[in-house]
């Protein structure tokens, strides 16, 4: 459910290039801005640097021997903390930025221009929604760090697995809970 929300936000802004877009974008003036934001969440929610990635997957093919019962090892767990924590002063900032935002749209006096940015102001405040949903989420896998129970399903209490965690890290269930609750 998620995903197809960040899918349907983010797709035509993915596709910048488009003639049609880039024309359509000139006559709503108001959606130019959003962009830089745009670019910024997608940034936070697609994922980390290649580096990191490459960094995690080392981690989860040669990291070491010892693991919890989670199947996660202390150094993974760490790994995993670090960039929860960037995605948290990442989402601190671009919910800040949005606030900037609206708090300059209740500033704008003249009614023509208010109204053609309404539409800019709505997608706005879907975004701070969601930038806070995603913080909430992060401070919840950040506890569960803190006392032993991250990596484990929160439905059927098995493992998550080091693949999933790589890919969300604030995840709750396994994939087959996941699967199981997206059924019903």
């Amino acid at each position: 459910m998620q995903g197809v929300f960040y899918l349907f936000i983010f797709t035509p802004f993915m596709k910048w290039r488009s003639t049609r877009l880039r024309s359509w974008l000139r006559r709503i003036t108001g959606l130019k801005s959003l962009l830089p934001c745009m670019r910024r969440l997608l940034k936070l929610y697609c994922g980390i640097s290649m580096n990191e990635r490459n960094t995690m997957s080392n981690l989860q093919l040669s990291g070491p021997r010892v693991k919890s019962s989670n199947g996660l090892s202390r150094q993974q767990i760490v790994v995993l903390k670090t960039v929860l924590l960037r995605y948290r002063e990442i989402s601190l900032q671009a919910l800040q930025e949005t606030q900037d935002h609206l708090q300059a749209f209740l500033e704008i006096s003249d009614s023509e221009e208010r109204s053609l940015q309404r539409e800019e102001y709505r997608v706005d405040l879907t975004v701070q929604e969601h930038e806070k949903l995603q913080l909430q989420r992060i401070e919840q896998a950040l506890q569960r760090i803190r006392n032993g129970s991250y990596g484990y399903c929160a439905f059927s209490g098995e493992p998550i697995g080091m693949a999933r965690l790589m890919v969300q890290p604030t995840a709750t269930l396994s994939k087959d809970a996941q699967e199981t609750v997206e059924e019903s």
